[in-house]
């Protein structure tokens, strides 16, 4: 019996001692969070994470429907899909003929110097001034951003 109320009382003594180790290691989780605003190893916290995750998911790509569509003038800026069978099948629907490598358009930016009726394709100039022939299908308003290069082109600045 002697001891068994030993280890009782031994058990009793060490409560505070547990308790006050959990409660240090609460209040250094606490404070470690407030020095590093919230933020998780890699720099973001956890709400900006949200954010930008419901940001992806309502960012669909919007297409145009037609060259008619609001958006759709000389001047403006479009933004080509990032989607590859998106643009292959927009490309064979208007009839634009065969080009192996019209991936390098994909995400890129464009200024719409010519509007196609028949065919709903628009002439877009990139940032080097070249053209291409696009589905308007295949595009999307880009807000006013400015033109970019495809992917994979070189230009005589290049060289």
């Amino acid at each position: 019996k002697n001891s068994s109320s030993s280890t009782k009382s031994n058990m009793e003594a060490s409560l505070p001692v547990i308790g006050l180790t959990i409660l240090v290691i609460v209040i250094s989780i606490l404070a470690y969070t407030q020095l590093s605003g919230g933020k998780s190893s890699s720099g973001e916290s956890s709400k900006q994470k949200k954010s930008e995750n419901k940001q992806k998911e309502t960012e669909k790509e919007v297409y145009f429907g037609s060259v008619e569509d609001d958006g759709i003038e000389e001047g403006k800026t479009v933004k080509v899909t990032s989607k590859s069978k998106k643009l292959d099948a927009e490309w064979t629907a208007a009839e634009l003929g065969p080009n192996d490598d019209k991936d390098m358009y994909l995400g890129c930016i464009g200024k719409i110097t010519e509007v196609e009726e028949d065919d709903d394709t628009v002439q877009l100039r990139w940032a080097n001034y070249d053209t291409c022939w696009i589905p308007v299908k295949a595009c999307m308003d880009a807000k006013g951003a400015e033109e970019t290069l495809p992917s994979q082109m070189l230009t005589h600045l290049e060289q």
